[in-house]
């Protein structure tokens, strides 16, 4: 199940009375509004709105956690934790845990999964050993990512087995409450995909994994986006960012930029293929790092409007050869752009919305 994405996501859990007010206060999202079961995309930011996190916040029943990709998980415990004055808060990394993935298409037959719209949390129990997940959509998949124990996983991985028993699916692992689907008719299976997945012509795992967070834009702290980038920057402002929430640390800065109504530069998707007919080895990883331009002129660096921070093959995006992610000048969001890799290759580069 792990091999879903290229990286996994890293538990920080939250306990204590004031939780959500604390959380509240500290991210861009409108967490005092949660009810346990929900799930929150956020960014944690500093005073300047600079990002120092990106993840989800998850509300169960006795405490709240930030499921984020690893960017310096424990840079943002210490952030929130010395902010912990009289409240009742405690803040810490979830020891000895990993986490599993599982990525369905809501093209899928399945009615629950078609029709999957909000995004939720739950828990599971094997015996006396417990895991907890969430469950997202991701453009036209639904993402449903389980943490715990290295123990509890494997206990679900053996439960499961190499054919996928339907016993465990999405709304055993979120204990959805709101699906109206008949679970024991349409069964989700959390699964690894099918040994004969590949010839088939579907991508299997690591590399099904990280196209979908590509073309989800899901940022990667520290690789697609960094300290110096303002939240709004990230293009994720309808799923992350609450704009009548009230007052929280980063919101002066946030409600300017959406009073001016732009920002300069946005997380954009590329979509990248050969500049000519040539036969252009696709490697994606020569690709990361390339600088897009406006023209072919490598001297000038002056034509450049963006450096691709991540990549993959991908024919799905009808044209390309690649995609990848890229902070953009959004003045040069509509121009065809140029890119040379790391081999010496041209391509071109077109913004996806």
């Amino acid at each position: 199940m792990n091999d879903l994405l290229h990286r996994q996501f890293v538990r920080i859990i939250v306990r204590g009375n004031d939780r959500a007010k604390f959380l509240h206060n500290f991210c861009t999202n409108n967490i005092k509004a949660m009810i346990p079961s929900q799930v929150l995309e956020v960014f944690f930011v500093n005073v300047q709105a600079k990002v120092l996190a990106h993840g989800y916040v998850a509300a169960f029943e006795a405490h709240h956690e930030i499921w984020m990709l690893p960017g310096d998980p424990a840079a943002l415990v210490k952030h929130l934790s010395r902010y912990v004055i009289s409240e009742d808060v405690q803040v810490e990394l979830a020891g000895g845990n990993t986490t599993a993935f599982r990525l369905t298409s809501r093209r899928s037959a399945d009615p629950y999964v078609s029709s999957f719209a909000e995004p939720c949390c739950g828990s599971h129990r094997i015996g006396e050993l417990e895991t907890h997940a969430i469950s997202v959509t991701w453009g036209s998949d639904v993402l449903t990512i389980v943490g715990g124990s290295v123990e509890a996983i494997a206990a679900i991985d053996d439960l499961l087995g190499d054919a996928g028993d339907p016993a465990t699916d999405h709304r055993q692992l979120t204990g959805h409450p709101r699906s109206s689907i008949d679970e024991s008719r349409h069964p989700v299976p959390l699964r690894r995909p099918a040994r004969g997945a590949a010839r088939r012509g579907r991508p299997r795992g690591n590399a099904r994994g990280r196209r979908g967070r590509i073309h989800e834009r899901f940022p990667i702290v520290g690789v697609d986006i960094t300290s110096d980038h303002l939240a709004p920057e990230a293009d994720r402002n309808a799923t992350s960012i609450s704009y009548n929430k009230g007052c929280y640390l980063g919101q002066e800065p946030i409600a300017r930029i959406d009073a001016l109504g732009h920002v300069n530069k946005s997380l954009k998707l590329v979509a990248i293929r050969p500049a000519d007919d040539r036969d252009v080895p696709c490697d994606d990883a020569a690709i990361v790092g390339g600088k897009l331009r406006t023209s072919d002129d490598l001297a000038d660096d002056r034509n450049v409007v963006g450096t691709v921070t991540s990549a993959i093959s991908c024919s799905s995006v009808s044209g390309s050869t690649v995609i990848g992610l890229s902070i953009v000048r959004v003045s040069a969001a509509n121009q065809t752009l140029r890119l040379f890799d790391q081999n010496g290759c041209g391509w071109i580069a077109e913004i996806r919305s």
